[in-house]
This record gives structure tokens, C-alpha cells and sequence, in this order.
């Protein structure tokens, strides 16, 4: 561990979003069929991450406002990169006659590309995606702050007992909705049910990911044995790749309350095995979730790398590298952004206390 990140849990966050990425894919190839349940991991994660970092300064006084602020200038320039690119393919498929004719030129050059770059679920949409210049991906962020906001409202406040309440109580209804469904937990990402099904699937699954960094000292956890990050990560792969033809229900319900709070807990008790990659794994894994949707998306439908046709292989592997590589170029930019940023600040607080001085 280095401050608040577990180069572990980077490493997971970072074979998770590859495994989204070889999820929406299946036009190529039919395996990684369970790569949606990395949603679910997201929000485990994400519940974690966020404790660590903010449950001891929104104890100290640190406000809703405060908080929601620090999180926007951590996720929105990514987003709002990703999503300029996101809509650019939306136009380029559209101007190619290839995918998104049936819009209304309202909703191709207004409508889309304001829903998207303010995230706003277009739940009217009569063709059911909620985003569709970012291939629906958005509808988990939303339901992330969604799951953001009420922590820092006050469910930081609530006993751990409480927590495991919620928690279980979330998950008994995400199960029933599984099997009512015919889904499993493959629910959340069109606009027949965003509301409540994508929120019922994942606040329960942010408010886990609290309760594992209360309880991840316990003495009980520290008797767990420390196994290879490499073998867990690997372990991830397993579940994904788990194949299916339907909804699984029970599957996925033992899935996000057993196996993904396990594997993050054997992450963090292993941390001193997780190797070097995995920082640079979890430094992508946020850009690679955004922009691979689309990007695979306009890959399928085109006539040198698209799969109307069949199988295939070097189409597949086109899409992938260019989503890599864009993932990849997408946190550059952001991050020289941010340097530059830093920079700025430094020299406005710089020539602040010069003025100080000379008075």
C-alpha cells in the first residue's frame, strides 16, 4: 500500500475494465460472458476506495458540497474527454450510414451530445439506450454518485452493524429482481430499468465496499492466508470468463456477495505480493471503461475490422489495441491537464505571498 491506494486493488480495478472491454466484444467472440459483474466489483471497489480516503474528514466536518467537488475534479475531465470522443464516433457512424440513422437530427446533434456530457439518462428514449454515444456505459457513474452522495449525506454516520443491514437487505432485493427479471444482475443499463433496478444493483454494493475497510483490520482477516496477487487477479478472469447463454441469478447473486468481497479482501491482506503493473493497470482502468464501448462498438459495424460477417480474429484485436490506446492516451492528457493545473495554482499562491510580503 502507498498512502491511501492498495496497488492490489489498482491491479483488479485494471483486469476488471479489460474484462468489460473483452465483455462488449461478443460480436467477435462469445467468452468473457460474465464481464458485466465488473460493475458490480466497481461499486464494491468504489465504496472502499471512498471510506478510506473520505469517511475520517467527513467525520471532521468535511461538508456534502466539499466532497461532491473533490470527486468531480477527480472524475469529470476524464469523463468529459472520453465522452468528446464518444460522441465523435457517435457522428462518424452516423455520417458513414452504419449505425444511429433512425435518429432525429435533433437528437443527433443536440439531444445525444448534451445528454452525455452532463450524464443525464435519456430514460424517453424510445429505442432504449440511455446513452448512446457512449454505448449506455454512463448509467454506472450515475448510480456511483448517486451512491456517493447518500454516504456523504450520512450513511457515514451509521454503525457497521448497520451497514451489514443495508447491505444484506440490498442484496436479498437485487437477488429477487434477478430472478424476477430473468436477468440475473444484468439490469440497470437501458431506460426500462435504470429506476430503481441499476440503483437497487449497485448502492448496496458501494455501502460492501464500506463495510470491508471498516472491518479490514479485524483479527479475524488477518489470519487469512497471503496468496499470490497474480493468482487472484487470475481468479478474477475465471469468473468472467464463466460462459452463459441466459440470465444466471444465482450465479451472479453469489458472485457480488461472495466471491468479489472475498477476492478484495485476500487482495488487501495479500498487498505486499501485488507487483509494480498493477498501478498502471488501475491508472487506465477508469479512461479504458469510458472509452472502449464505443470504440468496439464502431469497430463491429465497420467493413475492415467488423464482424457482420462472422468471426473476426484481427477485427477483434484492432478494436482492442485501439481502445487500449486511446484508454491509454486519455489518462496522459488528464494527467499533464492536472500538472498543468498544479502549476497554475502553485504560481497563483506563489505571487499571493509575494503581495503579502510587500505590504
Amino acid at each position: 500500500m502507498t498512502g491511501t491506494r492498495f496497488r492490489g486493488l489498482d491491479g483488479l480495478r485494471g483486469v476488471a475494465a479489460v474484462t468489460v472491454m473483452l465483455f462488449h466484444c461478443d460480436k467477435y467472440f462469445h467468452i468473457f460472458r460474465h464481464g458485466y459483474l465488473a460493475v458490480d466489483l466497481f461499486m464494491i471497489l468504489s465504496g472502499f476506495v471512498i471510506a478510506l480516503r473520505y469517511e475520517e474528514p467527513l467525520r471532521e466536518g468535511l461538508t456534502i458540497e466539499s466532497f461532491l467537488c473533490r470527486r468531480a475534479v477527480r472524475l469529470l475531465p476524464t469523463y468529459w474527454i472520453g465522452a468528446l470522443l464518444g460522441i465523435g464516433l457517435f457522428w462518424l457512424s452516423i455520417g458513414l450510414g452504419l449505425n444511429y440513422t433512425y435518429y432525429s437530427p435533433f437528437m443527433r446533434w443536440i439531444g445525444v451530445p448534451i445528454a452525455t456530457i452532463f450524464m443525464i439518462p435519456l430514460i424517453w428514449n424510445k429505442w432504449g439506450a440511455l446513452y448512446p454515444a457512449l454505448e449506455n456505459v454512463p448509467w454506472s457513474l450515475v448510480a456511483e454518485w448517486a451512491a456517493n452522495a447518500l454516504y456523504a449525506e450520512g450513511l457515514f454516520r451509521l454503525s457497521t452493524r448497520s451497514l451489514i443491514v443495508l447491505t444484506l437487505s440490498g442484496w436479498a432485493v437485487m437477488s429477487v429482481v434477478g430472478y424476477h427479471t430473468g436477468a440475473g444482475w444484468c439490469v440497470g443499463m437501458r431506460t426500462t430499468d435504470l429506476m430503481p433496478f441499476g440503483f437497487i444493483r449497485c448502492i448496496p454494493s458501494f455501502i460492501a465496499g464500506v463495510v470491508i475497510y471498516r472491518v479490514r483490520e479485524h483479527s479475524l482477516l488477518r489470519r487469512l492466508p497471503v496468496i499470490s496477487t497474480a493468482l487472484l487477479l487470475m481468479g478474477w478472469f475465471g469468473i468472467a470468463a464463466i460462459p452463459a447463454t441466459s440470465g444466471t441469478a444465482t450465479f451472479d447473486m453469489l458472485t457480488v456477495t461472495v466471491a468479489i468481497p472475498a477476492l478484495i479482501v485476500l487482495l488487501i491482506r495479500s498487498e505486499e505480493t501485488a507487483p509494480a503493473f498493477c498501478s498502471d493497470l488501475g491508472a487506465i482502468s477508469y479512461p479504458l471503461y469510458l472509452v472502449q464501448a464505443p470504440i468496439i462498438a464502431i469497430g463491429t459495424v465497420l467493413p475492415l475490422t467488423g464482424a457482420s460477417h462472422g468471426a473476426n480474429p484481427m477485427g477483434c484485436i484492432v478494436a482492442i489495441a485501439a481502445s487500449i490506446a486511446a484508454a491509454w492516451g486519455l489518462n496522459r492528457i488528464v494527467l499533464q491537464l492536472s500538472n498543468l493545473a498544479k502549476l497554475v495554482r502553485n504560481n497563483a499562491a506563489s505571487r499571493g505571498r509575494q503581495a503579502r510580503a510587500s505590504l
